[in-house]
């Protein structure tokens, strides 16, 4: 079972990119999974009846104030719920003797513990980042709560939280710009398990990864880099023929 979690501040299109990498790994054969971590915090609230479509503000105002005391007696109160939910997926990847693979999508990580959650179940973080798009309602009060904090405070301090996540993503809000972006994560991501490490980091592979355009003086410096390893080999090699 391979494990994507998506951060990122709020309306940046956490869902939006988690629906179109969803629809490349099923158009690959995958069965796939949403698992918000929110997802039993938010269950609870349409039981009680805040609905997010009947009363978006009152639906908000519930999950973040319950959301917060419960985390408050528990900082795990939701985690733990949240890797019940997990368990369910993988006792019926198990019983599945299809081969089919399995794929679990997160999109709403908020807290560092949850962070943790999928680094610990061997998945690949992603924070989604805006570019120069301004977010709709960006300056209403509710993006000042406390789920909004980590989110907020990686956005525009990359160099400062790169440590954090294994990508960070642009997402400019345009839909058709999701797909080769899907396409290339999945294959070159979600269906090579492994150590991230070992994959292509040159520019060119990079950006494509991140969705955005290739850093063109990058890409030079690598090619020069490139290009001077060659150079050294082959004169290195010629200087041992002539001492031969």
């Amino acid at each position: 079972m391979q494990v994507v979690g998506f951060a990122g501040v709020a309306r940046v299109g956490k869902s939006w990119s988690t629906n179109a990498l969803k629809e490349e790994a099923e158009r690959r054969g995958w069965k796939v999974f949403i698992v918000p971590f929110a997802k039993p915090l938010k269950d609870e609230a349409e039981r009680l009846g805040f609905g997010k479509d009947k009363d978006p503000k009152a639906y908000r105002e519930y999950c973040q104030n319950t959301g917060a005391a419960k985390r408050a007696e528990d900082a795990n109160h939701w985690l733990d719920k949240w890797y019940m939910l997990i368990r369910e997926v993988q006792k019926e990847e198990h019983k599945d003797d299809s081969g089919t693979p399995y794929l679990v999508l997160s999109d709403d990580v908020r807290y560092e513990n949850e962070l943790g959650a999928i680094r610990k179940s061997g998945g690949v973080s992603v924070y989604l980042e805006p570019g120069d798009r301004v977010l709709d309602a960006a300056s209403a009060t509710w993006r000042k709560h406390e789920s909004e904090a980590m989110a907020n405070s990686v956005l525009g301090n990359r160099d400062v939280f790169q440590h954090m996540f294994d990508f960070f993503v642009l997402n400019k809000g345009e839909g058709h710009n999701l797909k080769p972006w899907a396409a290339r994560f999945f294959k070159d991501v979600v269906s090579c398990p492994g150590d991230l490490k070992d994959r292509c980091d040159c520019e060119g592979c990079q950006a494509a990864l991140e969705n955005r355009p290739v850093d063109t003086n990058k890409l030079n410096a690598e090619l020069d880099d490139l290009l001077n390893e060659i150079d050294k080999k082959v004169n290195g090699d010629e200087d041992d023929d002539e001492d031969a």
